[in-house]
């Protein structure tokens, strides 16, 4: 496994966490924060030498956000955060960061049903699992061969 530069795990838990302050606050992820950082992950990609990796892992995070995005689970913002953030991580590190997010989801609907949320202004916001989702990646990238 290549691990990723200390760079791209900054940018990637970075974005994640100003995006989890900003839809905490707002309900809503700024496209001003989250549209620039795609072409900067690919920047990245090509600074670190890994362009490929970030690439695919840009491309893997549009996918699979798209399809959550058209199954209603997530929102226009999240579908573009992880994407952003995926692409900063690459592809190697994308199936870890989709597994942790796609893992927290249930939780959290299983915590919200048993408190009868049911109104979209108590929706919980999602930035916040692909914070802890991205965090994951990263330690795995660390610790995992």
């Amino acid at each position: 496994m290549v691990h990723i530069s200390m760079s791209a795990a900054i940018a990637a838990l970075g974005l994640a966490l100003l995006a989890a302050a900003f839809e905490l606050r707002t309900k809503r992820i700024p496209n001003l924060l989250v549209l620039p950082a795609i072409p900067l992950a690919g920047l990245l990609g090509i600074v670190d030498g890994a362009w490929a990796d970030h690439a695919f892992g840009l491309l893997a995070g549009i996918i699979v956000g798209i399809i959550a995005y058209s199954r209603e689970a997530v929102g226009g913002g999240l579908l573009k955060l992880m994407a952003a953030v995926s692409g900063f991580l690459g592809i190697q590190l994308t199936p870890v960061l989709m597994a942790a997010v796609a893992l927290a989801f249930p939780v959290a609907a299983f915590v919200l049903g048993h408190f009868h949320v049911r109104k979209r202004a108590d929706w919980i916001v999602g930035s916040p699992f692909v914070v802890g989702a991205c965090i994951v990646a990263l330690l795995a990238d660390r610790f995992l061969p």
